[in-house]
């Protein structure tokens, strides 16, 4: 054995230089006083070590825990008439719901002494039972943010709602006068009471149009039904029904369309004990639904549509050209699961491409999907926006076709392939108005921000799909002074008197409609 072997510690130790040798002599040399340590900063201006470092914390600890004694004392004053259904310690709850440009969620508050503090999924045995997602989880975040707007703002400086109202409402009628059309940008609307109001709006002002816009474009769907079906729809999907189903890019327990409910209705067919289903997935990157597959296929982004042909023709024994993919097995596997189980089978698709759609559709034909795992009498009304639309809008702004815009759920500097073009073109509108509940991308870039409320401030109503209603109740008093955007659409249109305070009106509109 070898014992002339030297190891060494460090580049100090191998050349023993003279902190080295001074560290070596004194390792256990007795630790200065605070006051001399304090000291010796200050002359040599070096950072302390770790132990001085702890010192200086529980030196600091000590100092403020004299200093918290002679805190002003705040007193916590008992309700001296106490609100009839509010119990100290007690929490309440309340129905609502949650819609996004995302989710459509039937949800739960909980609040304590009137604080909304909870959202949580409704009782499982509701018919319209979806489950909780993280983004309505942390929707309550929201209602507490501190960037959101305290008070309507014109041109970066606050403004007395009255005012805002009174510029706005002549402002409309100087561009009716000329034949300036003003346009509404919005997400998909989904509220009956605020589409009729919307049209109460276009018809006080003719020329103006309403148009929807969703960031995720599901229009292809819409497209490819009306082709195949003669019905400009997206249907309703049943995964609770379907024992073979195959994903083309689709997260639909992710985000792919209704994924709250349909991560439900999956899960129904998942008991090991019971009849398991069987999930197939080809897509570009690893999500949710590709996490639970039985069968996942990593395929490119450009061969998803391609492989939806192979997988047709693995069916239907037709012969459509498409471009060779190296995933033939995984499609042969897929057909043959899909055929033994037909009439219980559903393929989707998350290629917003008309095409791709088409073949899907026909996939569905072949299996006898429709009327089973596939419901046409239910369309879906969540997704209504049309890319088409917003880019025609886009072309007459810049040609200064347009008088006026008002932004209502949507954010197109931000969200849209175009946003810059949207940036530029908005400095050239006579009248810009957002409805953000802050100074976002879009909003920032126009010359009235007129915050709404938050969705847990709010009354409103909603019809998701085909014969499915519900509402919205506040659970809070409105926390700033915002005005939801249906008052406002009201005040310009004269159904709704102008005031500082106009928040009960579309309440009463929603009841009497």
């Amino acid at each position: 054995m070898n014992t002339t072997k030297k190891y060494w510690k460090g580049l100090e130790e191998l050349h023993e230089t003279s902190a080295f040798k001074q560290l070596k002599d004194n390792e256990f040399a007795q630790a200065p006083s605070v006051e001399e340590l304090l000291d010796q900063s200050e002359k040599s201006g070096i950072a302390s070590g770790r132990r001085d470092f702890l010192k200086f914390l529980g030196f600091s600890i000590s100092a403020a825990t004299v200093a918290s004694c002679e805190a002003p004392i705040n007193k916590a004053l008992p309700y001296v008439i106490k609100p009839e259904n509010v119990t100290p310690g007690i929490p309440q709850y309340y129905n609502t719901t949650f819609f996004d440009d995302n989710d459509y969620i039937n949800v739960l508050v909980k609040t304590r002494e009137g604080r909304p503090i909870l959202i949580d999924s409704v009782n499982p045995e509701c018919k319209s039972y979806r489950g909780i997602t993280a983004r309505a989880a942390a929707s309550v975040l929201g209602l507490y943010d501190s960037n959101r707007l305290k008070s309507a703002v014109f041109n970066g400086e606050p403004v007395k709602w009255t005012d805002a109202d009174g510029a706005i409402v002549e402002k409309l009628n100087t561009l009716s006068v000329n034949q300036k059309p003003v346009v509404i940008l919005s997400n998909t609307i989904i509220s009956p009471s605020t589409q009729t109001i919307i049209k109460e709006f276009l018809q006080k002002f003719p020329g103006s149009r309403h148009v929807m816009y969703d960031p995720v474009s599901y229009s292809a769907i819409r497209k490819a039904h009306e082709l195949t079906h003669s019905k400009s729809i997206i249907p309703t999907y049943r995964f609770d029904k379907a024992l073979s189903i195959a994903t083309f890019g689709a997260d639909f327990l992710g985000t792919w369309l209704d994924c709250s409910a349909y991560s439900v209705q999956f899960a129904q067919n998942r008991n090991p004990d019971g009849e398991m289903s069987r999930l197939f997935a080809f897509e570009a990157t690893l999500s949710l639904t590709g996490a639970k597959a039985d069968y996942r296929t990593a395929v490119k982004q450009s061969e998803l549509a391609a492989c939806l042909v192979h997988l047709y023709n693995k069916l239907t024994g037709a012969n459509l050209p498409a471009s060779e993919v190296d995933h033939m097995e995984a499609i042969d596997r897929c057909a043959k699961h899909l055929t033994a189980l037909k009439g219980h089978a559903l393929v989707v698709c998350g290629l917003n491409d008309p095409d791709a759609q088409v073949i899907t559709n026909e996939i569905n034909k072949f299996l006898s999907s429709y009327g089973r795992t596939i419901d046409l009498n239910t369309p879906d009304y969540r997704k209504q926006g049309n890319e088409e639309d917003v880019t025609q809008l886009l072309s007459e702004i810049k040609a200064g076709k347009i008088g006026g815009i008002i932004f209502y759920n949507s954010n197109p500097v931000y969200n849209h392939p175009q946003g810059d073009e949207w940036a530029s073109a908005l400095q050239n509108l006579p009248l810009s108005i957002s409805f953000a509940d802050r100074a976002d991308e879009t909003a920032s870039l126009c010359q009235y921000i007129l915050p709404d409320h938050h969705y847990l401030e709010s009354w409103n109503d909603y019809n998701p799909w085909e014969g499915f209603y519900s509402l919205a109740q506040p659970t809070i008093h409105p926390l700033f002074d915002t005005r939801a955007a249906q008052e406002s659409f009201m005040v310009w249109s004269g159904l709704s008197p102008r005031g500082d305070k106009n928040n009960g009106h579309y309440r009463e509109f929603i009841r009497e409609h």
